[in-house]
């Protein structure tokens, strides 16, 4: 997917937490968004993913102007925010099964796909455990492997967009980051590095 924005503007008050940002992203290219608290990194994903709307400039996926009520275009965004959603009480494989169904990603064959990611990140001995019950390390892993299925598996090209802020590490094991950085079938992945300053836009072909 081709993204271009155009003299984004975003305020909050009287901040402006976007400046005038114009970039192009291309299909199959990993950005990552460097920068403090308050830099901007977190609302410039949150207008590529239509939960905020710009004052001003404009937004466009392959060509065609972004907009809220653009569903169609809003349907190949994945996008795992720094505090996810979650059912609190939906069991891991009941959240990751309603993703999946949300996203028309639950075809055949996608549950062996699921079971080697929980294996990969360790929660394959939590699956019937409540989201809610589980730390917020563990949370996020189970929303990245929702997410990395839904993106890998869409109809369309797909976009993957990962929000960790200094203060929410997660661990990677050796196997969950091989998971990450595994090419599937579907779908080509790239690894998701992280660090203090880090949040990355993470794009599949």
């Amino acid at each position: 997917m081709l993204i271009q924005t155009e003299h984004l503007i975003k305020l909050y008050g009287r901040k402006r937490a976007l400046d005038d940002v114009s970039l192009t992203i291309d299909a199959g290219q990993v950005v990552a968004l460097l920068g403090p608290n308050g830099a901007g990194k977190t609302t410039l994903l949150r207008c590529l993913a239509g939960i905020n709307q710009a004052n001003s400039g404009k937004l466009l996926f392959d060509g065609e102007t972004f907009s809220r009520d653009r569903v169609d275009l809003r349907a190949r965004y994945h996008f795992v925010p720094d505090f996810p959603f979650f059912f609190a009480e939906a069991t891991v494989l009941q959240h990751i099964g309603m993703v999946l169904k949300a996203y028309s990603a639950d075809q055949p064959g996608v549950e062996e796909r699921v079971i080697e990611l929980l294996e990969d990140f360790d929660l394959l001995p939590l699956i019937k455990s409540s989201v809610g019950r589980l730390s917020r390390g563990q949370q996020y892993k189970v929303a990245l492997i929702a997410m990395m299925i839904a993106a890998a598996r869409a109809a369309v090209t797909a976009m993957l967009i990962v929000s960790r802020s200094r203060n929410s590490p997660t661990r990677m094991t050796s196997g969950s980051s091989r998971s990450v950085a595994r090419r599937p079938r579907e779908k080509p992945v790239t690894s998701i590095p992280t660090s203090r300053w880090l949040i990355v836009l993470f794009l599949s072909l």
